[in-house]
């Protein structure tokens, strides 16, 4: 079947205004044309007068009315935005490969995989997986999600059509430390968006090693952080915390408590945190001890602070070391309900990111657009499937009339210096 190339328009209203030209005639037609009269002085001009109207009649249009038609009708035919749609001639299909309505982009597609913690199960985490569909109808796909070898979900999951689908699932924290899969079974016929992969070995919780007189409210509030684990054995912990005078080790992310033996006194004071390091919320302490004596020159840039005081530096070194210059294990402060807060915030300062609320997710851009499906039935095998391309007339009716604005501006001239 030959198919010819259509001319369609986007706005036709504007095609009404050509009305116009009929106006447009009018008025280059408005000039009465009078016989002229020769005198011989100029006094005698009055009485070829009433000569002048006798003879006076209508002038014919100018023929420059058909040049400024013209230039107005591309400018509205421009705005009634026409276009001419051809054919394109597609790949030849299989009938076994055409399944209903299919488009000539990607239909389906998996655009964003991630997981955070559980904030219902302290053994779980949860997942999220996004589902863009730019189908023209709903439908049905199979979906499996894998960490390794082990299946988390086998499911079929109903997308609406032009949409994006959220599907959520839950596994457990031994399951963290493999590749986390999932994948579609699409319709369409591109595969490579029907995937995504996350790692989850960054989610492993960290090692946590105690060393020094750490009291036993340090200890509770250390295992009550999120994603630490603590031990007392040295072996490849992610982050130290060391109490007091004890060795400092190298090569670790490391929080340092300063000066628990030391003379203190009470203060009472809001503390501020800087937020450009840390992007916690100003945290209030009530009541703590601070020592009365500190080293004239403290390591690190200050984050902590309370008045003219300094309680928190930082070292921003590879790995970070975090001091902290007051009793932080103080029983008074450690049984107020924002200590494990404190505690939380300081080993998030050390280790560089948030214990509180661990993430990792990976995506891919995929827009929600598509052409307009063609639709295929029983086809003979060498059938070619169409798609329709659109050529956009507007651009070249402005162009042709900016040339008669130009032609146009020149006869001016032109007649002008003729009457000069």
């Amino acid at each position: 079947m030959r198919q010819t190339t259509m001319l369609d328009w986007q706005n036709p209203a504007w095609l009404f205004s050509l009305f116009a030209i009929g106006p447009i005639w009018w008025l280059h037609r408005r000039a009465l044309m009078n016989e002229t009269v020769h005198v011989s002085a100029a006094f005698l001009w009055a009485s070829t007068i009433p000569m002048a109207e006798e003879k006076k009649q209508r002038a014919p249009a100018d023929s420059m009315w058909l040049l400024r038609a013209a230039l107005f009708s591309c400018l509205m035919i421009a705005l009634a935005n026409p276009f001419l749609i051809s054919p394109e001639r597609a790949a030849a299909r299989s009938p076994a490969t055409v399944i209903g309505d299919v488009s000539a982009k990607d239909e389906i597609a998996l655009t964003q995989l991630s997981v955070r913690r559980s904030s219902h199960e302290s053994d779980s985490w949860n997942g999220n997986l996004l589902i863009n569909s730019t189908a023209q109808q709903s439908m049905t796909v199979p979906l499996t999600i894998r960490l390794k070898d082990h299946v988390i979900a086998s499911t079929t999951v109903q997308l609406d059509p032009m949409k994006t689908t959220l599907y959520g699932f839950t596994f457990p924290n031994s399951a963290l430390g493999d590749m986390l899969s999932a994948q579609v079974t699409s319709p369409d016929a591109r595969t490579e968006n029907d995937q995504l992969q996350l790692e989850t070995s960054a989610l492993l919780p960290v090692t946590t090693r105690i060393a020094g007189d750490c009291s036993t409210y340090m200890h509770a509030a250390l295992r009550s952080v999120p994603g630490l684990v603590v031990t007392t054995t040295p072996n490849n912990p992610g982050v130290a915390v060391i109490c007091g005078d004890a060795s400092i080790p190298v090569g670790i992310a490391t929080l340092i408590l300063h000066n628990t033996d030391l003379e203190t006194s009470m203060i009472a004071g809001s503390v501020q945190w800087r937020k450009q390091d840390l992007g916690f919320s100003d945290l209030e302490l009530g009541s703590f001890a601070v020592p009365n004596v500190l080293p004239q020159s403290l390591p690190g840039s200050p984050v902590l602070t309370t008045d003219n005081r300094t309680l928190v530096t930082v070292e921003n070194t590879l790995p970070r070391r975090v001091h902290v210059w007051f009793d932080v294990q103080q029983k008074s402060l450690a049984l107020t309900p924002q200590y494990p807060i404190l505690v939380n915030q300081l080993v998030s300062l050390a280790l560089a990111q948030d214990q509180s609320d661990s993430v990792a997710y990976v995506n891919r851009p995929h827009e929600l657009t598509a052409l307009t499906p063609a639709r295929s039935s029983t086809q003979a095998p060498n059938a070619q499937a169409t798609a329709q391309h659109t050529t956009a007339l507007a651009p070249w009716l402005i162009a042709f009339a900016g040339l008669l604005l130009i032609l146009d501006g020149l006869w001016h001239v032109r007649r002008m210096q003729r009457r000069d």
